[in-house]
């Protein structure tokens, strides 16, 4: 009988354990759930906050992209006048040397 009380305790005692196990496990889990909760939230949040920063500077580089449309026709353009400009000075450098040189008898 003595053996027989002796095992009934240690069952008692590990059934008590193994509830103590099973609350501690219920808690330590409720507790990652939460941090995990908490971490997806603040991670979330980071998310939106670089969303957003993104949005603005894509829509800073389409404004600068935009705004700069055009410019390379326009240079160009511009080139191409002061070609023809510099090119119609020499024309008229040359026309004075040639009066100059038919003046001085060269």
């Amino acid at each position: 009988r003595k053996l027989g009380t002796v095992l009934v305790d240690v069952d008692q005692r590990l059934e008590n354990v193994q509830g103590e196990i099973e609350s501690a496990f219920e808690r330590a889990l409720q507790s990652a759930v939460c941090h995990a909760d908490e971490g997806l939230g603040k991670l979330t949040e980071q998310i939106g906050e670089v969303e957003s920063r993104l949005g603005a500077t894509l829509g800073d580089i389409q404004k600068v992209v935009h705004g700069t449309a055009g410019v390379e026709e326009r240079l160009a353009q511009n080139i191409e006048a002061v070609q023809v400009g510099l090119e119609q000075k020499i024309g008229m450098v040359q026309l004075d040397l040639d009066q100059v040189k038919s003046e001085t008898g060269r």
